[in-house]
């Protein structure tokens, strides 16, 4: 596939650009205001990505994932590509966001670990899981640990941290 640098970029732009933080309480308002919007904002700054990729996004119609033990999963954000001599969208990014709260890091750590495999199982070229640590708990040694975890998976990790409204990087 065709795709230079493409997923450099947005895995970048979601790490460090400085991203609206309307509602940091609801993973689905979280998601439609300070990802998806941004996304299709920074996606349209680069003319030769016009008409390229498809966005998709909580509450908007999605292609779930090819069923495992008679369940689906959708991606909280999703990304076909079009090819350039193809007719069929490629599966270029699936993003499953968690924001973590006190008492849930645990459990919406490894339900992301989990999503994130059935999405690369699933045929995505690449995955990020989108951590919002919303109690600032995680050290720069936990970071590590989880970003090493993940990658045995071929899983990228952006942990943002969340400080006085903004949502700040690593």
């Amino acid at each position: 596939m065709e795709s230079p640098n493409y997923f450099e970029n947005i895995l970048k732009y979601f790490s460090f650009e400085t991203l609206p933080l309307e509602n940091k309480d609801s993973e689905v308002e979280f998601t439609k205001i300070s990802l998806i919007k941004p996304l299709k904002f920074f996606l349209q700054s680069f003319p030769e990505l016009e008409n390229k990729f498809n966005i998709r996004g909580d509450g908007e119609s999605q292609e779930p994932t090819k069923p495992i033990m008679g369940m689906s999963f959708l991606p909280d954000i999703s990304l076909k590509l079009q090819p350039k001599n193809g007719t069929h969208l490629e599966k270029f990014l699936a993003v499953e966001v968690k924001l973590l709260r006190s008492g849930n890091y645990n459990s919406s750590i490894s339900s992301a670990l989990g999503q994130g495999i059935i999405y690369k199982n699933s045929g995505y070229e690449n995955v990020i899981v989108f951590l919002v640590d919303k109690e600032n708990k995680f050290t720069k040694t936990d970071i590590e640990e989880i970003k090493s975890l993940f990658s045995i998976y071929s899983l990228s990790v952006i942990i943002r941290k969340i400080s006085d409204s903004k949502l700040l990087s690593e």
